[in-house]
């Protein structure tokens, strides 16, 4: 890409996480946290922070739909991260509240999850704010990450119709998404998907327990979709990454002493370092592998989804292991 080419990143149905550290957490229980946090998130936004920490925020443009009561906060919180440009519009009237509860005695983390609040259809029509704002913003030299579910309010081809929006104007979309709204965006052959194996499986409706099954599984939707890249993230078993030029597939064991602080964010990590190589016009697909899977690694160790920092990347870099599938 050129010296003006741009990142965008895309988060549809934002969420606070509200993070408790309860020592010796369990059911039926009364505790109190020794920590409390409230990260203003979305899977977009974690991807937006790790790109920050990938030293690409300059360059980075961020489309979020929030709630009302929340529009100033993701400014200010976006805006001093120094990224390109920051375009926040309220949805509904507030933004939904996740919960994780980490027991540093147990080294668990419990998630708990609320449904989404309903958003105004208007917002994602096709002469609506979210698809006017792509339309000035994306050109020949974008790469773009539509990333999570959508929210209630949204239609579930919303993600076809921006997909089909980004590479109509020789941009290349991400689409980092699940279910029935992966399903409809597939139809507008976005340039590459990044499923995790769960999300796999439910797509294709099998179980996938080898590597060698998930690399046929990627090339079956490569093939049939006429998508250029399939990424298929695993967890601690690493990442196959499958596209025109071949398939491989990457691992990063930790050293002893280093510690597991966070596994949220981790796909989104991925997906920054996806982008970040893009923009970087890196084109040998086992270097943009390994900056995909040292980015999620870098934030297994770092507090907060995306949090990462720069300087960790070159050590985690030159530990990816990449095999030829």
């Amino acid at each position: 890409m050129t010296s003006e080419a741009k990142i965008v990143t895309v988060t549809l149905h934002s969420v606070i996480d509200i993070s408790l550290v309860v020592p010796g957490f369990a059911v039926d229980g009364t505790f109190r946290a020794t920590d409390v946090k409230e990260y203003y998130a979305g899977k977009g936004i974690s991807c937006t922070l790790a790109l920050a920490g990938l030293g690409k925020a300059a360059n980075t443009h961020v489309l979020a739909v929030c709630g009302k009561q929340e529009v100033s906060q993701y400014i200010g919180m976006l805006t001093s991260m120094n990224v390109a440009e920051v375009a926040i519009i309220g949805g509904p009237d507030k933004t939904r509240r996740h919960t994780t509860i980490l027991d540093p005695i147990a080294q668990s983390t419990t998630h708990v999850q609320v449904k989404g609040i309903p958003h105004p259809p208007d917002l994602f029509a096709k002469a609506g704010e979210v698809q006017r704002w792509l339309d000035t913003t994306i050109d020949a030299n974008t790469v773009a990450a539509l990333s999570g579910s959508l929210p209630p309010g949204a239609p579930i081809t919303l993600y076809e119709q921006l997909t089909a929006c980004i590479q109509a104007k020789g941009g290349k979309a991400i689409l980092d998404t699940s279910g029935e709204a992966l399903i409809h965006g597939l139809k507008a052959k976005p340039y590459g998907i990044k499923p995790n194996l769960q999300e796999l499986e439910t797509l294709t409706g099998m179980s996938l327990p080898s590597v060698a099954m998930q690399l046929e599984a990627a090339e079956k939707i490569r093939s049939e979709h006429g998508i250029s890249y399939v990424a298929v993230s695993d967890g601690p078993q690493g990442c196959l990454l499958a596209g025109p030029d071949g398939a491989w597939h990457a691992k990063l064991t930790l050293l002893d002493g280093e510690a597991v602080i966070n596994v949220q964010g981790c796909g989104d990590s991925l997906v920054a370092g996806w982008l970040s190589a893009i923009h970087s016009n890196v084109r040998y697909t086992p270097d943009v592998l390994r900056s995909m899977v040292s980015a999620a690694t870098a934030n297994l160790l770092v507090d907060g989804a995306g949090h990462l920092h720069e300087e960790m990347l070159p050590g985690l870099h030159s530990r990816v292991r990449v095999t030829k599938l």
